[in-house]
Order: structure tokens, then sequence, then C-alpha cells
């Protein structure tokens, strides 16, 4: 059959061989586009591997910062609550010793008003005592005479002579 179209054997086997080349040049391009394809994808999930570890090497050392932040936050809560407790023991300890002072104090005030009160009646008495000179004379003569047991004791009201006298209380 060949015969008939007049091609040789030799023609139809370099055509082959030919078109084995073409093939084989064709398989070999295409595959180099492939590997450079598959290259340059590998490339790039190698630079995204990259920098997916280079943002959790810095999200884990800001994890590393904030954990580190929050203890020292922590431990500075803690001071402070040690603090507010011993000011508040402070503030109970002082708070008791101004009750003990003004309780003190209330207690001289009270003792100074009672001294006051007993001036004002002891100067009441002197007043009295210098309005009624004679009535005391003679409340001393008649205590000196019951002393000497010579008459009977003298009148209970004799610091209210001045009233039976009317004189000026002041």
């Amino acid at each position: 059959m060949l015969e008939q179209v007049g091609i040789d054997a030799g023609v139809i086997v370099a055509l082959i061989g030919a078109l084995g080349v073409l093939v084989t040049q064709w398989v070999k391009r295409r595959a180099d586009k492939d590997s450079a394809r598959l290259e340059e994808k590998t490339r790039a999930q190698s630079h995204e591997i990259e920098a997916q570890k280079t943002s959790l090497d810095r999200y884990r050392a800001e994890m590393d910062a904030i954990q580190s932040t929050y203890i020292g936050f922590k431990e500075a809560v803690e001071a402070l609550q040690i603090t507010v407790s011993s000011q508040a023991q402070r503030i109970q300890i002082l708070d008791d010793r101004q009750v003990k002072t003004e309780n003190r104090l209330a207690d001289t005030q009270q003792q100074l008003e009672g001294e006051q009160e007993a001036r004002k009646k002891q100067a009441e008495m002197i007043r009295l005592l210098m309005l009624d000179r004679e009535g005391l004379i003679n409340y001393a003569k008649q205590l000196r005479a019951h002393i000497e047991r010579r008459d009977p004791p003298p009148p209970e009201d004799w610091p209210r002579t001045h009233e039976k006298l009317n004189l000026p209380l002041a």
C-alpha cells in the first residue's frame, strides 16, 4: 500500500521520527512550563508559609507581652489590695483613737463644767457671805457656843438669812 502512494518507508520513518521529536519537544516544553508553574507556586507557598511563621511568631511575642503585662497588672492589683487593706486597718485604728480622744475630751469638758459650776457656787457663797457678815458672825458665835456645849446647835438656814433681809444678790 505504501508502494502505491509512492512514499517510501524511510520517509515514513523519518516523518515519524520528526513527529516524535516534535512531540517530545512539545512535551518537554509543556513539562518545563508545568515545572516553572509548580516552582512558582511552591515559591509563593513558601513565602506565604514564611509570612505565616513570621505572623505567628509576632502573635506569640504579642501574647507573651500581653501575658507578662497581665501578670504585672495582677501583681500590682494584689499589692494595691494589700495597701488598701492596711490603709483600712490604719483608718480604723485612727478612728478608734479619735473616738477615744473625743470621749476623753467630753469627759474633760464635763469635768471642767463641773469645776466651773463648783466655782460659781463658791463665788455665790462668798458673795452671800460678804452680803450677810452679821449673820455669819452670829452663826459663828452660835456654832462656837454649841461646840463648847453651852447652847443648842445653830439654825440650818443661816446661808439664806440674806433673803430674809432682802439684800441684793448682785
